[in-house]
């Protein structure tokens, strides 16, 4: 029997085999291995909002070489605007699998009104297709900028019943481009707004002056807020300035003068009359109240008599009339 090519087709067959083996092996290692570059970026568009023309504003995207990559990340970033408004820093850049990088964008107004761009990264990222976009827009608006001087008003310490005030100036700084506008909020007990409260609307170098009072009736510390609402580019709004002040227990000094008040000798069935000062010293804190009483008899009050009330520094003038109707003292 003949049986050599039978012997031949399976040394063929056993050969193929052998090299479909050897083939599967040379290409196992590249479909395993194959780089695998996950890139993730942290925001598909940055607003930069109102900036004040000329003034920076910073804003992050944070790029990442996601942990489950085999191989580096490359990026390269550059910026496509119709303005020279945005800018972004270290335009090239390459990231380890596991690592981020955080990316500042910059955006500088250099006139009024609203600017778009895109941030471009190119990359080897297999996730996604490159470039990857980040839509950047912000607006440029006029320089306000306000002034509040004193930061805070601070009354110290008043005695009940006194009254005390300060002055609050609210300034749009000369170096403004446009009108600033605003409102002036209330205060309680024992503060008030005796002046320049409520809205206001001052050009460049105008300045508003606000009248504050503080008027204790009774002891402690007392602190409110007295809050500014505008259109200020160069602090938020609104704008609290802090007011305090402490009620204390007033110190009150008096003299009365002459005392005693001497008549003399006066003649039966005349009179005579002589002052006596009720005053306030300059020393004292509060308010002097009281009341001169009536006099009967051949002593009378003339003139000053009743209830007074009498500031540091303030006098009372009594008259008092003296007729006497017999012989004696």
């Amino acid at each position: 029997m003949y049986v050599r090519p039978q012997k031949c087709r399976c040394i063929i067959r056993f050969g193929t085999f052998i090299y479909t083996v050897l083939f599967v092996l040379l290409l196992l290692p590249g479909l395993a291995f194959a780089a695998t570059v996950n890139i993730s970026v942290s925001s598909t568009s940055l607003n930069f909002g109102n900036v004040t023309v000329g003034q920076p504003s910073d804003q992050i995207i944070t790029i990442a070489n996601q942990a489950s990559s085999t191989a580096t990340l490359g990026v390269s970033m550059t910026i496509s605007s119709s303005c020279s408004c945005f800018f972004v820093a270290g335009t090239v850049f390459s990231l380890p699998p596991g690592n981020a990088r955080s990316v500042t964008v910059r955006f500088i107004p250099t006139s009024l009104g609203t600017f778009s761009g895109t941030l471009m990264l190119t990359h080897n990222a297999t996730n996604q297709s490159s470039p990857t976009s980040v839509a950047l827009s912000g607006t440029g608006v006029p320089a306000i900028n306000l002034s509040i001087n004193p930061s805070s008003v601070n009354f110290g310490n008043i005695p009940i019943g006194l009254l005390s005030n300060q002055i609050l100036t609210i300034t749009n700084l000369p170096n403004s481009t446009n009108t600033l506008e605003g409102t002036i909020g209330n205060l309680s007990s024992p503060f008030s707004i005796l002046s320049g409260g409520g809205a206001f609307s001052l050009a460049p170098g105008q300045s508003r002056r606000v009248v504050i009072n503080f008027s204790p009736t009774s002891p402690g510390a007392f602190s409110q807020a007295l809050s500014i609402t505008h259109n200020a580019t160069n602090q938020s709004s609104p704008t609290d300035v802090s007011v305090n002040g402490t009620g204390i227990l007033p110190v009150i000094n008096m003299s009365v003068s002459p005392n005693p008040l001497e008549f003399n000798n006066v003649a039966v069935d005349q009179s005579s009359s002589q002052a006596i000062t009720i005053l306030n010293l300059t020393t004292s804190t509060g308010i002097l109240e009281g009341s001169v009483p009536s006099l009967s008899g051949i002593f009378s009050v003339v003139s000053g008599g009743g209830a007074f009330s009498l500031a540091p520094g303030q006098a009372r003038r009594v008259l008092i009339s003296f007729a006497p109707t017999s012989l004696g003292a």
